[in-house]
């Protein structure tokens, strides 16, 4: 088991990679966010503590949305995953449906999928006088 303690080393080691192929040096992202380069030093060494904006600050400027991860994380736990603002969710919860199907209901579903798409293809009669 992880030691408590362990958690803000790992969050600062994964900042300093998150900005290292962001290309930001950590005084620039210092900079971004308005802190002094060695706060955030001792932040991403685990030494020290930040303000929960302050980290946000830090994640949005890195290119994560928290915000957004967050309310996905959400709609799975509560099982809405219809959000409207994250339409991946609802492709992503099929998926786990399908991965769940016996070999015979994967079967089914690929001969009514076939069936749909070949019924929905132009036929002869269809395109007859079309140029």
């Amino acid at each position: 088991m992880q030691v408590a303690t362990e958690y803000p080393k790992r969050f600062g080691d994964k900042i300093k990679r998150l900005a290292m192929h962001s290309q930001l040096t950590q005084a620039e992202l210092a900079r971004r966010v308005g802190m002094q380069p060695s706060h955030l030093n001792l932040f991403l060494q685990g030494r020290g503590d930040i303000h929960s904006q302050r980290f946000v600050d830090i994640l949005s400027e890195l290119g994560i949305d928290i915000e957004s991860q967050l309310e996905r994380y959400i709609a799975q736990k509560s099982g809405d995953l219809s959000d409207e603002k994250n339409p991946g969710v609802s492709a992503e919860r099929v998926l786990a449906k399908l991965r769940k199907m016996s070999k015979a209901e994967m079967e089914a579903i690929a001969l009514i999928v076939g069936k749909i798409s070949k019924d929905q293809r132009p036929t002869k009669a269809k395109t007859k006088g079309v140029a």
